[in-house]
């Protein structure tokens, strides 16, 4: 099915696709790094269990979406509120996975008269906090330094990428398998084929601006996360490869009023079942 589209103020437009309850209580997805709008797609029937309308666009130049060049962490909440006056929100929650952990954080801050809740999952610190690099996986920091040093080496490499996960998806689906943790490669065999390779195969098509993400995730945010005013939860797996468990704390510790849920023995990728509980704290 092809994504909607939202006109925003510049003329560039927003692609984007619902999940979920139709008449459920809205909840903008921030999807996460490598992927796209499709990446909650998996959730659709929790969310219909749970009442929860699931909004997942494509930031920008990811997916379907037009690119910003030089964008920043703090150009997205401007998105999201054009998005929404398009959908007639009033108000809404947002969710960020990995690194879209980042993307529903500044929602909270910049929009807190109109976001009622954010849910950040396995979440990513601020790219000037200590380990923020150095923590992460060989891989993300492979690709962080090609993103800062060698902008066209970086999207060669993201475009090989795209180009497997498109055209050889049994392959690509196997390889990149080995890096997960072993909580997270039960969860992902568990879906179809088509919803672990496509999102990030359609989150790639674009690689110059999968660049400016990576160089988005190892910059500052831009203020401060201890100013975020809406409800806060924070969901991290005790097994999670990708993202050092102990993230999840130092988020939780930084934002005022937040609640952490350790997930045990869970990793970067939660259970779908998981998700009613996440759902349940978005709800107004």
């Amino acid at each position: 099915m092809p994504p909607s589209f939202a006109s925003l103020p510049d003329g560039r437009r927003l692609a984007y696709e619902e999940f979920g309850d139709p008449s459920g209580a809205p909840v903008v997805n921030c999807h996460g790094g490598l992927t796209s709008r499709l990446d909650v797609r998996r959730c659709a029937d929790v969310a219909t269990r749970t009442g929860i309308k699931l909004i997942s666009p494509d930031r920008p130049g990811i997916g379907r979406s037009d690119p910003k060049p030089g964008r920043t962490l703090l150009d997205w909440p401007s998105d999201v509120t054009a998005l929404a006056d398009h959908l007639g929100l009033a108000d809404f929650a947002v969710l960020g996975w990995s690194a879209g952990g980042a993307f529903a954080a500044a929602c909270a801050y910049a929009l807190a008269g109109r976001v009622t809740a954010a849910a950040l999952v396995a979440g990513a610190i601020p790219g000037d906090w200590p380990g923020a690099k150095s923590e992460l996986s060989r891989a993300d920091r492979t690709l962080l330094t090609l993103s800062f040093h060698a902008r066209p080496v970086a999207a060669l490499v993201l475009r090989a990428m795209e180009l497997s996960a498109a055209r050889m998806p049994k392959a690509f689906r196997r390889s990149s398998l080995r890096s997960l943790d072993e909580p997270s490669r039960r969860v992902v065999t568990a879906d179809p084929l088509l919803d672990y390779t496509e999102p990030i195969a359609e989150g790639l098509r674009h690689p110059p601006s999968v660049v400016q993400e990576y160089r988005i995730m190892g910059s500052p945010w831009g203020f401060d996360p201890g100013s975020i005013a809406p409800s806060v939860t924070v969901w991290q797996g005790t097994a999670d490869a990708l993202v050092p468990p102990s993230w999840g704390e130092r988020l939780a510790d930084a934002i005022p009023g937040s609640q952490l849920t350790t997930c045990p023995d869970e990793g970067h990728f939660l259970p779908a079942e998981r998700y009613e509980q996440i759902f349940s704290t978005l709800k107004r």
